[in-house]
């Protein structure tokens, strides 16, 4: 609970007047990205969500706040950039804990499972990647001389981790690792890399009744290969239920950024090879809570994926 001489001395930060914490208000996103967060009350009715950051993540936290107020300066609307304070910081840091304040954007409740049939998600989901993609081209002083995240990297570990410690799940994603590995992972190296939202797919989307108010969870952004959030999205929607891999939001997303132009030959070629390869960060993240039920349906889809391959790829016109 945020008490009232918490709630006086971190905001003193940024001349603001918040008379109480929201408890009621739902936030959308992952609770996981923070310590502690609650919407809170301005004097004159506006309303807030006020976090209390872990110490060990402030420098990417301090990154994902200059580049969302850039990305918001090079008019990209559709991102909530964090307030800055009297000392044009983005976070307070006192006695209490370290602290960041953004202006709370409400929205309607995405309807699960229905919205994966509703082919205007797909389009404004395109757009916004294209819009990112725009804004982004010339290059983010934040990010400058980072190298690009390996994906590949990343499963070559979690397999020799998973070879040790869970033979049982190694066994029932070796296939795919091994077909990944026979061409995906040099295509993959040879992608264009671009700057990503890192975490895209529609939870991560304060939506509104026909487009996107704002999108939330930039924890894992940062320079990836051209294709990681559109094959980010597209697993997710398939995770609903593999039949929505040809339903009507992955249709239509697919053909928005076909016209976008948004990915090189390459890239449409190995696009369910990259949505097979984020499927495994995924499993990670199940393992590291220790959810059996999610991990088992995660083994399964990555086996549907590669079963699924070549019909995918018709049913895309890939």
């Amino acid at each position: 609970m945020l008490t009232r001489e918490v709630l006086k001395t971190v905001t003193r930060s940024w001349d603001l007047e918040l008379l109480r914490p929201r408890y009621d208000i739902p936030i959308a996103g992952s609770p996981e990205r923070c310590l502690f967060r609650v919407v809170v009350e301005e004097i004159e009715g506006r309303l807030y969500i006020l976090e209390q950051i872990d110490p060990r993540s402030l420098p990417q936290k301090h990154r994902i706040a200059h580049t969302l107020n850039l990305l918001h300066l090079r008019g990209l609307q559709t991102v909530r950039p964090y307030l800055s304070g009297r000392r044009s910081e983005f976070i307070a840091r006192i006695p209490e804990g370290d602290w960041q304040i953004a202006p709370y954007i409400s929205g309607v409740e995405l309807s699960r499972p229905g919205y994966a049939v509703e082919a205007w998600r797909g389009e404004v989901l395109a757009e916004f990647l294209m819009a990112l993609r725009a804004k982004t081209r010339e290059g983010l002083p934040d990010y400058s001389g980072s190298r690009p995240f390996s994906l590949p990297a990343f499963i070559e570990d979690l397999m020799h981790r998973l070879q040790r410690h869970d033979p049982e799940v190694y066994r029932r994603v070796l296939a795919a690792w091994r077909h990944l590995k026979l061409g995906w992972t040099a295509a993959h190296d040879q992608t264009p890399t671009a700057f990503c939202h890192g975490d895209f797919h529609p939870l991560n989307v304060v939506w509104t009744k026909d487009g996107i108010a704002c999108v939330i969870d930039w924890e894992f952004s940062g320079y990836k290969r051209e294709p990681y959030d559109a094959a980010n999205l597209i697993g997710c929607i398939g995770m609903e239920h593999p039949r929505y891999l040809t339903g009507a939001l992955v249709i239509s997303f697919i053909e928005r950024l076909k016209l976008g132009q948004f990915l090189n030959p390459s890239g449409w070629d190995h696009l369910i090879d990259f949505i097979q390869a984020l499927r495994f960060a995924w499993l990670s993240e199940w393992l590291r809570k220790s959810d059996a039920e999610m991990i088992d349906l995660e083994c399964r889809y990555i086996q549907i994926l590669g079963e699924r391959r070549d019909y995918l790829k018709q049913a895309w016109g890939l």
